[in-house]
């Protein structure tokens, strides 16, 4: 009876800790009322936009240069200890993300040791886009288009359910989900033959409420940009010197021809504000956090590992609980 007191104790204990932590945590959130800092650019910023409107109470200071450099260094020391004289392999879409990506590698490695894949399902509007990146960094690229193996996929599986008697309907996420899947694989492939690491491109604000497609664009061998915001990517690419007609392009997934805010029914600029700020407290901004909030928790199976049954770590819980219902019992 007394070890089952003593473990009540530790739980109520433990509780009171993690209430004290996350007072503190917003405490000094609160205190925090510094703006991004990065090198000029024509462009607008999305963030500061929204804090001139009164919908951002405060956001973290980001030190745009030093980031960009650290990343850098990060890469250039992930390689020499992961994959020394290897080769960064990098889809390129044409976005953001894969032109800060491949350019923070080039800093990092050298041209010759980064690959741009340009992976066209079918017609791909931007794809000039896409080519610009790859000759603007002098970097060596190829044209997979995967439409083939898009539509030789999708119809084989047909067969196969149509061979087993199922009528098994076509979802719109199915189809949208699985070019990004053919695409990693491609990577992979490529990755193989050419003495190669494949670059995640995802970003944080993306990753915080699961806009990325799991084994898709989701996965990768290094990851430069994933503990980034878009406002703190954007900056990144401002201080790199690349193109603004790049770096500040309206985002889309290329799969559903909308743009990422249509789809997320949010603006990334209110997204880096729940990672980094603090909201204001008008109702229009607090229905954003509620949909930011929810999608965070909705898609939290996305950030983790795969689950997985520990037996061993199960059955000393279960022998435990046992021992303990005896002394209790006695």
């Amino acid at each position: 009876m007394n070890v089952l007191r003593i473990m009540i104790i530790v739980l109520i204990a433990l509780d009171l800790i993690m209430t004290i932590k996350s007072g503190i945590e917003l405490f000094r959130s609160k205190r925090n009322k510094d703006v991004v800092t990065g090198s000029d650019s024509c462009n607008s910023d999305p963030v500061l936009e929204t804090l001139e409107k009164g919908k951002i109470n405060s956001i973290r200071e980001f030190n745009a240069k030093q980031a960009t450099q650290e990343c850098i260094d990060w890469i250039r020391d992930w390689f020499d200890k992961n994959g020394k004289d290897c080769n960064a392999i990098i889809g390129i879409s044409g976005g953001k993300d894969s032109t800060i990506v491949a350019s923070l590698c080039v800093q990092a490695l050298g041209k010759d040791r980064v690959i741009g894949v340009l992976m066209p399902n079918g017609v791909q509007a931007d794809i000039e886009d896409s080519k610009k990146v790859c000759e603007l960094l002098g970097i060596k690229n190829y044209t997979v288009n995967i439409n083939d193996a898009f539509a030789f996929l999708q119809n084989s599986v047909e067969i196969g359910f149509e061979n087993a008697g199922d009528k098994v309907p076509v979802t719109d996420q199915s189809v949208i989900n699985l070019p990004p899947r053919l695409r990693m694989t491609t990577l992979y492939y490529i990755a193989q033959r050419l003495n190669g690491r494949v670059a995640n491109t995802c970003n944080f604000s993306e990753e915080y409420v699961g806009y990325s497609t799991r084994w898709g664009d989701s996965c990768g061998d290094f990851a430069p940009l994933s503990n980034f915001t878009v406002t703190e990517v954007l900056a990144i690419g401002d201080e790199l010197g690349l193109p603004d007609y790049l770096v500040h392009k309206t985002p889309s997934d290329g799969l559903c021809g909308k743009t990422d805010e249509d789809n997320l029914g949010v603006s990334y600029a209110m997204i880096d504000t729940v990672i980094r700020g603090v909201p204001a407290e008008d109702s229009e901004t607090q229905l954003a956090v509620e949909r930011i909030n929810k999608l965070h928790r909705s898609t939290e199976f996305k950030r983790r590992p795969i689950a997985s049954f520990d037996y061993y770590t199960n059955y000393t819980k279960i022998k435990m609980t046992e021992k303990i219902e005896i002394k209790s019992e006695l």
